[in-house]
């Protein structure tokens, strides 16, 4: 006896009345893998892979359990439309498939942080593993907690416009992210809270970071980075940076921009334990009043350059702190210097470099 399943791919294949064999009806998309169509579908805005949904069952499930989430495809779309970006974001993760993992999930919006947080929690829920938040607000606002205890989330990224966001105290920022593989913060504040990145990202937190960028930390005044596993660092826009120390053994690539306070001489930078860096970027950063450089012997680039606004203004202390700094990369396979502010000559066969000012 024919069973129904085996009528309905045989209806499928020869419906009747076609001459063709049926081959002009057969649906091969829907009878894709789910992951095959996930992934066909990521090529898509999210607005039109959630018009897919009206097509069938199947379509509705593929679109409940969809694992990654930009909505940053439909900013435009939502912002012209009466229905408010929270709104729109935290109804698809509430209809969400209750057994589908987020993968990722990306969304510009100006928001409340309440309403942040509540959104943020439904990822967690969903077990995200990559997560991009671009948010506004009207006053400054606090790190959210959902993110610290997650266990699945690998990356993550929190870029807010003015005034920004604060930091929690180090010690509960430090008692989670066990997991967390890179970790990207841009527009900090740290008023009245100077000493929260002190000695957050030590030797015994953030164990599995790989890769850490800080943009724009307002009143960061001093930064010490130990994580074992760190690889990759930047760090730019901290203008008022005076204290940077760096001592991460399986470090490969450095990028400090635009960072220390110009007008303070008691400003240093230590770069310790760096036997495995590769790639510096030194970019228009002030001269620090003291430079204590190991000698990084596995540099093959590096591009030096300093900001500097009125060479006589520049004190002994500073010059020295130049010559100790470059004393590190006397072994780079290759080394660029930012002619504007540095020359490099020979007096009395002993090297010499000069600061001169950018005119």
């Amino acid at each position: 006896m024919e069973t129904r399943s085996a009528k309905r791919k045989k209806q499928l294949c020869f419906p009747p009345g076609n001459d063709d064999g049926g081959a002009s009806q057969i649906d091969r998309i829907t009878d894709l893998p789910d992951p095959l169509l996930h992934h066909i579908l990521s090529y898509l805005p999210i607005r039109s892979i959630a018009q897919t949904s009206a097509l069938s069952r199947r379509w509705r499930l593929l679109w409940s359990t969809l694992p990654d989430l930009d909505f940053t495809t439909a900013a435009a779309a939502i912002k012209r439309s009466s229905i408010p970006p929270n709104s729109y974001i935290s109804t698809v993760l509430s209809l969400r498939h209750k057994h589908s993992d987020l993968r990722s999930l990306r969304f510009s919006a100006r928001l409340t942080f309440s309403t942040l947080n509540s959104l943020i929690r439904l990822a967690v829920r969903h077990r995200v593993q990559y997560l991009d938040v671009e948010v506004s607000t009207d006053d400054y606002f606090n790190f959210p907690r959902g993110v610290i205890a997650s266990e699945t989330l690998r990356t993550f990224k929190l870029k807010s416009r003015c005034p920004g966001f604060r930091l929690l105290p180090s010690s509960v920022m430090a008692g989670g992210f066990r997991n967390l593989d890179s970790l990207s913060l841009s527009l900090v504040t740290l008023h009245d809270q100077q000493s929260s990145l002190l000695d957050l990202f030590t030797e015994t937190s953030f164990p599995c970071l790989r890769k850490l960028d800080l943009d724009t930390c307002f009143e960061l005044r001093h930064l010490k980075v130990g994580c074992r596993a760190l690889e990759d660092f930047s760090i730019e826009n901290c203008f008022h940076l005076r204290g940077l120390e760096i001592c991460c053994a399986k470090l490969t690539s450095l990028r400090v921009a635009s960072c220390f306070d110009a007008y303070c001489d008691e400003t240093r930078v230590e770069i310790r334990n760096g036997s495995r860096i590769r790639f510096v970027a030194w970019e228009q950063n002030a001269i620090t009043g003291k430079s204590a450089v190991e000698e990084l012997r596995a540099v093959r680039e590096a591009s030096i350059g300093f900001f500097v606004d009125d060479y006589d203004d520049i004190c002994s202390d500073k010059l020295q702190s130049v010559c100790s700094f470059m004393s590190g990369f006397s072994r780079a396979d290759s080394l660029t210097l930012d002619s504007q502010c540095i020359e490099v000559y020979i007096n009395d066969c002993e090297i010499v470099i000069k600061v001169i000012s950018k005119k």
